[in-house]
């Protein structure tokens, strides 16, 4: 596993205003001045282009491209999105783009009425219980990228046997 490393073995390195575990000194993450990255990590932004807008994009771009590249998402596979904030419409725009189904869980009516725009097939209020059943052991990954608690069994519930779960936005969960 080349250019991967535990953290948990050290102390989680947080990327930014945490200690560096492995080099000292305090991370800072998208302020840093200076970065040392393979060359094949680093992307450069073209004279005058949209700084903020790129900052956003590569952020939630590679925070949700991971689970999806990882877990290798084929064409029409399902995949559950749950929470559409700027995690979650970046997760459904990859995930489409892979030619995978899309499917995602919101609180917000307003939300649920804009998907279709943003590549998925079907977008459910989590309080639709008949949704919910419909939906049981159909979905090959489902990525949790709400801030905060959820109801996990109920998700838990919607994902095929053997399949995976990944929480990249979530850090208490009920």
């Amino acid at each position: 596993m080349a250019g991967r490393r535990h953290n948990c073995l050290n102390g989680t390195t947080f990327t930014y205003g945490s200690e560096d575990k492995l080099l000292g000194g305090v991370t800072y993450g998208g302020f840093s001045k200076r970065i040392v990255v393979k060359e094949d990590l680093a992307r450069r932004i073209p004279p005058g282009g949209d700084l903020p807008g790129a900052a956003r994009l590569l952020c939630a771009g590679i925070t949700t491209f991971s689970p999806i590249n990882l877990w290798d998402l084929k064409p029409g596979e399902r995949i559950g999105v749950i929470g559409m904030g700027g995690l979650g419409h970046m997760a459904v725009k990859l995930a489409a783009a892979k030619g995978s189904e899309v499917v995602v869980f919101s609180t917000s009516e307003d939300k649920i009425a804009d998907e279709r725009g943003f590549g998925a097939v079907e977008a459910y209020l989590w309080s639709d219980e008949a949704a919910m059943a419909r939906n049981t052991g159909s979905f090959d990954l489902m990525v949790a990228t709400v801030p905060v608690a959820y109801p996990m069994q109920q998700f838990l519930n919607l994902l095929n046997l053997g399949k995976t779960r990944v929480n990249i936005g979530a850090l208490f969960l009920v």
